[in-house]
């Protein structure tokens, strides 16, 4: 019962799928770089 390669295949015949996942990571990877911008912000305004 190896369900895996089948979810794999599924998402990558799906077009509209992988556009969201491309999305969703470009979303995550900007969400990411924006805290640490900010993060390193803080911590230089705290010395």
């Amino acid at each position: 019962m190896n369900v895996f390669p089948k979810v794999i295949i599924f998402f990558t015949k799906s077009e509209q799928t992988e556009r969201m996942l491309v999305l969703f990571f470009l979303t995550l990877a900007k969400t990411s770089c924006y805290f640490l911008a900010n993060s390193e912000k803080a911590v230089l305004s705290m010395l």
